[in-house]
């Protein structure tokens, strides 16, 4: 018969088994979960690497805008609403797309740039 003494050092023995055994589990969980944490910023870094080289790519040519001296005049009375119309100012040597749009009766334009331009 193990006296009192015997079975409490069992006891703690197999505790720390148990306890060498899940802290071996809880490392490999971390080590999982810290490899998907780096794979996640490297896919990140990935994508934002590819739309910055879209970005600054050649941009799209639209139809010419209408100059009048150094004023774009576009006539809106044909437009569609909601519709989107798409041209490209040119300004020395740098070309500038730009679109107009007509919500709720409301004319809108908007530039279509990156920084470079």
């Amino acid at each position: 018969m193990n006296t009192i003494h015997e079975q409490a050092f069992e006891g703690m023995q197999n505790a720390t088994i148990w306890q060498k055994r899940f802290s071996r589990v809880d490392t490999g969980k971390k080590q999982r979960l810290n490899n998907r944490a780096v794979a996640k910023n490297g896919l990140y870094l990935l994508l934002m690497f590819i739309l910055l080289l879209a970005a600054c790519s050649t941009p799209t040519a639209y139809p010419k805008a209408p100059v009048s001296g150094e004023d774009v005049i576009i006539g809106t009375l044909s437009f569609q609403p909601d519709t989107p119309q798409f041209l490209t100012y040119s300004s020395g040597n740098k070309n500038i797309n730009l679109f107009v749009i007509k919500i709720d009766n409301e004319v809108l334009s908007f530039l279509d740039a990156c920084l470079s331009c």
